[in-house]
């Protein structure tokens, strides 16, 4: 058998995504405690015992708390909370695929953040770079992000309708069910007022995008998770007062 060259053993090695374990230490990594919850993501104990508090975990240097708070936005705390329970339940109800988890996790880094294509598939391998490039709109920076909005939402919907591959599928779901979650419970406490923060102001024009993408993701409409992202569709929109 023939010894690994010097440089071979110096070759830097792509971390392990740890799949459920690896979720919790993105929040950890942020400087967040996430409260527990019923819903809380069921992380397996390490070999050896030790918690997930406890075990030694390898995280990508190209995402530094620095970048996951701007992800994240100014409430990064709240947005944490929202995430966790949605791939937990992803994880449980649609896929077991580490990668797949891990892209749905990272879906907005490279929109929102300084990490390049090229570091995340370091990191994380080519199926994770393709899913997260696959979900990054074309943002159109010279342009008013107002003025792209239709645009932009128009690519997303067809591209789920007919060029997405299930697992592109499963990444979208994650995210827009967190999306409205997160949008009914601000709803709920401070009304039309919501519409204010989002570029697109026409609450009749969010009811258009949620109706068009749940009719997109309509091939995931026996998992758990479209059900409630359905349900909720029409629960906000009613309550909105915009028929769907």
């Amino acid at each position: 058998m023939t010894a690994p060259s010097p440089a071979a053993d110096r070759r830097p090695k792509r971390p392990k995504v740890f799949g459920r374990l690896w979720l919790p230490a993105l929040g950890l990594l942020a400087g967040l405690a996430l409260p527990a919850s019923s819903d809380a993501v069921d992380a397996p104990r390490p070999a050896g015992g030790e918690s997930h508090a406890e075990a030694e975990l390898k995280l990508p240097p190209c995402l530094t708390p620095e970048m996951l708070q701007k992800a994240a936005g100014p409430d990064a705390a709240a947005y944490w909370q929202e995430m966790m329970p949605v791939f937990s339940r992803m994880a449980a109800a649609i896929t077991d695929d580490e990668e797949v988890i891990a892209a749905a996790l990272l879906h907005d880094v490279l929109e929102d953040t300084d990490v390049k294509a090229s570091e995340l598939q370091f990191e994380f391998g080519a199926r994770v770079r393709k899913y997260v490039e696959g979900e990054s709109e074309n943002k159109r920076p010279e342009l008013p992000a107002e003025e792209t909005w239709k645009v932009r939402k128009t690519e997303t919907i067809d591209y789920m309708q007919s060029g997405a591959t299930e697992e592109e599928r499963i990444i979208a779901l994650a995210d827009k069910l967190s999306n409205l979650r997160t949008c009914y419970r601000d709803y709920r406490e401070h009304g039309d007022a919501v519409w204010e923060k989002f570029n697109m102001k026409d609450k009749a024009m969010h009811a258009w995008y949620y109706k068009a993408i749940r009719d997109a993701l309509g091939k995931l409409q026996d998992t758990e998770a479209w059900m409630e992202f359905s349900a909720l569709v029409d629960k906000l929109f009613l309550d909105v007062g915009i028929e769907l």
